[in-house]
């Protein structure tokens, strides 16, 4: 009789103990995921970052369905098993897998940010050329004339970052006083272009003039000399006249 009742008490636990393992069933993959490949899988991801902000959502939402799921506790036939070791942990690698994903978005974010300011710096380095020639004046003057067309694509560079820090900020994830101070200093390279432009505009201008007055005062110094000499050669001739004359 007490065999009786055993067996049928560990029947009795059989259908929860069945259910108990089908539940974390599909949380095996999660469990399982290393998440130093994980990384490095995503560092080499090249997809857009609004995709990989799609896959942070996918692991935040499954993090919220796993807590909503997955029980503290659960009773298998005459026993109690814990369960909060075992749910926190398919929690947290949710939310580290997602942060992983998050610092991967910033990380895109930065090297935009960082290509397009690299590119104004290389512009403010051609207007910054020594102007020790007329020719180095109309070389810049020329670069500057050219501008326009450069600048129409960075600012398309710009509108693309800041569509990409409003992909970052709406993941609701501070980002770090780095990347905050890098993505405002990039947008304002516009504006300390526009002042480089306008100082080598006037330098450009009044080097012009200054190598316009010394044109004119080499070419009179050279009708001066060229004038003495002719003086110079004429005034021989005069003296010996009159002796051949005699």
């Amino acid at each position: 009789e007490q065999l009786a009742r055993l067996v049928a008490a560990l029947d009795h636990g059989v259908a929860p103990a069945a259910r108990y393992l089908k539940l974390f069933d599909e949380y095996l993959g999660i469990v399982r995921t290393d998440e130093a490949a994980f990384a490095e899988k995503y560092e080499a991801d090249e997809r857009h970052i609004s995709e990989l902000v799609n896959d942070v959502r996918k692991h935040e939402a499954q993090g919220r369905e796993a807590a909503h799921r997955l029980p503290l506790s659960t009773r298998l036939g005459l026993f109690q098993v814990d369960c909060s070791q075992l749910r926190r942990f398919v929690l947290d690698r949710h939310a580290r897998l997602a942060e992983i994903i998050r610092k991967r978005i910033a990380k895109a974010v930065r090297a935009q940010g960082n290509a397009i300011s690299r590119q104004y710096q290389e512009i403010v380095r051609q207007l910054l050329r020594p102007l020790s020639t007329i020719e180095d004046v109309a070389e810049v003057e020329e670069y500057i004339a050219n501008l326009p067309a450069e600048l129409a694509d960075l600012a398309e560079q710009l509108a693309e970052l800041r569509r990409s820090n409003e992909i970052v900020e709406g993941l609701e994830s501070p980002a770090a006083d780095d990347d905050f101070k890098a993505f405002y200093s990039t947008l304002a390279w516009p504006m300390r272009l526009l002042e480089h432009e306008e100082k080598v505009r006037e330098a450009a201008a009044a080097r012009r003039v200054e190598c316009g007055e010394a044109q004119l005062a080499e070419q009179a110094a050279y009708a001066k000399t060229l004038e003495r000499l002719e003086k110079a050669c004429h005034c021989p001739r005069m003296a010996a006249q009159p002796a051949l004359e005699g």
